[in-house]
């Protein structure tokens, strides 16, 4: 999961509780660096491949596909 804008860290969390999912160490809030920064961690644990899933309040798929395109993916080499 991920979540980004404001008050991105509440609706994550949100997001997760409403999933079940707040135990299982999932999820991401922040800018594009935090994002980045969580692919960047995975892809250096062997990951070749991280799927990104919006919280289902982000900016519409088009915002996201846009912000993880333009933002996120020039921080990740």
């Amino acid at each position: 999961m991920t979540a980004a804008g404001a008050g991105a860290g509440a609706r994550l969390c949100a997001e997760l509780v409403a999933e079940e999912l707040e135990s299982a160490g999932v999820g991401v809030a922040g800018d594009a660096g935090a994002v980045a920064a969580v692919v960047r961690r995975l892809a250096e644990a062997g990951a070749d491949t991280v799927v990104r899933q919006p919280t289902a309040d982000e900016l519409g798929p088009e915002g996201f596909v846009r912000f993880a395109a333009r933002e996120v993916r020039p921080l990740v080499p």
